[in-house]
């Protein structure tokens, strides 16, 4: 077993599991817009930037659950 890969695959679902909550509740979530700009554009943006922070929350959580796996089954 792969202890690296075991502690990098543990590190990668907490990210996951941050990022992913930041991206349901959009605390912390900030959106640079002009001054003029309407509330339906920055309504718009921060919708999108809440997107991505779940897409790459979801992709953390999926990528660390495969390291945590593929260290358990390494051989040497």
């Amino acid at each position: 077993m792969s202890i690296v890969g075991l502690v990098l695959g543990i590190l990668l679902i907490v990210l996951g599991i941050l990022y992913g909550m930041q991206g349901l509740t959009g605390k912390g979530v900030q959106v640079k817009t002009a001054d003029n700009a309407s509330a339906e554009e920055k309504a718009r943006k921060l919708l999108q930037k809440k997107r991505i922070y779940l897409i790459a929350g979801i992709i953390g959580i999926i990528a660390g659950v495969i390291g945590i796996v593929a260290s358990t089954v390494w051989t040497s």
